[in-house]
């Protein structure tokens, strides 16, 4: 990893944005700042989930609003453990986990909203605690792929990690609303050839409405052309009971002429797009989610994708899912005389 993005000051920014693409949560906080906002986290979450059950979920999310609560109370104690080992002159050797077994683990599920919000009130005073003890120790942590992590940049990272889980709580919170459809009825398929002029109309429509995008006509005309794309790649489609095309992925599952990170025994995906009807109801998250089935099922060792940099919402997908951000492999390419920047993720299988 380059020095530049080593520590939180580097990471948090580089993968997530800054301020964040999703939440907004601005990484230049001092400590006190981040320290006060962990603090006041507990009665927002709170305050926020009045009258609510915790079991509100969102369809493009794999965990309830009471399940984003418990994770971010184990992950603060997490933390607050690490600061206090460290501080104590043990080790400060960072140990990643894995949130997803560690919520099976712990049975997310069946914990009660109210324990778990009582458990997050606990977490945040001892995490203050642990902070307090550590930079009285001048405590450094060494985390395997941020490198030396000083109080300072854990602070920032559990005050992100806070702030962006409310706003997760806040969208299972919305997406419960009554009236809200689902993704019932939704079949995933290979893209029949009367379908070829709707994918390419998606396509086109999603890309060039995107807030922040730059039109690139050469493009749009090469994803109009699915006949051409499917001598290399698989085009899939979301259509609903009527057959009306509501979204749509092109999918390769060995390098080619379209590639542009795999490499042998990795896939990748590309030309994404959710029709703004069907945007927010799962149906993004099922196309995603077909091609890393069909990639395991294949024995693939990782799936790669590029997204630019004004595509917020599917980068937030995408992460939800388990891809991370890997700049090294960030890359551009030049169409229609402009130059358009393009962001790495991956997900290891």
């Amino acid at each position: 990893m380059s020095a530049g993005l080593r520590g939180a000051r580097g990471w948090g920014p580089a993968t997530y944005g800054d301020p964040c693409r999703q939440c907004g949560y601005r990484w230049d906080l001092s400590l006190e700042e981040a320290a006060a906002l962990i603090r006041s986290f507990p009665g927002r979450y709170r305050q926020a989930l009045q009258g609510r059950g915790g079991t509100e979920r969102h369809p493009d999310l794999t965990w309830s609003a009471g399940d984003y609560v418990c994770h971010v109370a184990d992950n603060l104690s997490i933390w607050a453990d690490r600061l206090e080992r460290a501080a104590a002159g043990e080790s400060a050797q960072v140990t990643p986990y894995d949130p997803n077994r560690l919520a099976a683990e712990r049975g997310y599920a069946l914990i009660h909203l109210a324990e778990a919000l009582g458990a997050l009130e606990r977490s945040a005073v001892g995490w203050g605690g642990a902070a307090s003890a550590a930079i009285d120790a001048g405590v450094i942590l060494n985390h395997p792929e941020r490198g030396a992590l000083s109080i300072l940049d854990v602070a920032r990272t559990n005050a992100h990690d806070t702030a962006h889980h409310l706003w997760d709580i806040t969208r299972c919170l919305q997406a419960s609303l009554p009236g809200r459809p689902q993704a019932t009825g939704i079949q995933i398929r290979a893209v029949c050839p009367a379908e070829h002029g709707a994918v390419g109309d998606l396509l086109v429509a999603s890309y060039d409405t995107i807030e922040g995008a730059q039109v690139d006509p050469e493009y749009n005309q090469e994803m109009r052309d699915v006949a051409a794309r499917l001598a290399h790649s698989e085009v899939l489609v979301a259509v609903d009971d009527a057959g009306q095309v509501l979204g749509t992925i092109t999918y390769l599952p060995r390098p080619g002429p379209l590639s542009e990170l795999a490499g042998a025994d990795e896939g990748e995906f590309r030309m994404f797009a959710v029709a703004a009807i069907a945007r927010g109801h799962g149906v993004g998250r099922r196309l995603v989610q077909t091609c890393l089935d069909r990639s395991r099922q294949q024995r693939l060792r990782r799936v790669w994708l590029s997204t630019s940099p004004w595509m917020t919402d599917a980068q937030y997908l995408y992460e939800s899912l388990g891809f991370h951000r890997v700049p090294a492999r960030d890359h551009s390419e030049v169409s229609s005389g402009l130059t358009f920047e393009l962001l790495a993720y991956v997900l290891d299988l």
